[in-house]
């Protein structure tokens, strides 16, 4: 089967339906089909990035909240003249803010740790696309390359 004459974004989807061997490409639209395959590769790696940076903004937005919710726990003050109830009430109260208070904290450090990491594992990922891109770039050269010498030793092809 030739699928020579076809778009080249039509030869990616048919290869990977039918298998690479079973198709016949020219050199302009193996060039084609192999600049499509590194482009979607690179686009799920920065799908990837992309994925983190918003897991990364959904967790700012948290630790925002939770910096709000913490700042609106206001402990109560004991009037001059309390009495021993009213103090123990006070206390109480107070137990409860603190706990609340304790809990907001903890919550929080866990979110900015995982929020250091995630950033860690976001700034691998950019430096790989980037390196990954270097590397595509350098491969699609050498297939340019190696398709026009195939040109040039191939008298009469047009391909």
């Amino acid at each position: 089967m030739s699928i020579s004459k076809s778009p080249p974004s039509q030869q990616v989807e048919q290869a990977a339906n039918q298998g690479i061997g079973n198709i016949h490409l020219t050199n302009k639209n193996l060039i084609a089909v192999v600049f499509l395959l590194v482009l979607q590769a690179m686009n799920v790696k920065q799908q990837t990035v992309w994925q983190q940076a918003k897991a990364l903004d959904v967790n700012a937005s948290a630790q925002n909240a939770l910096n709000a919710q913490d700042e609106n726990i206001h402990f109560s003050l004991l009037p001059s003249n309390a009495k021993t109830n009213t103090i123990d009430q006070v206390q109480a109260k107070n137990q409860q803010y603190a706990a609340q208070r304790a809990n907001t904290q903890n919550y929080l450090i866990s979110l900015r740790q995982n929020a250091q990491v995630l950033a860690t594992q976001t700034s691998v990922n950019v430096n790989g696309t980037e390196q990954d891109t270097t590397l595509d770039g350098a491969l699609l050269h050498d297939i340019l390359s190696i398709s026009q010498a195939i040109n040039k030793l191939s008298p009469g092809s047009s391909s």
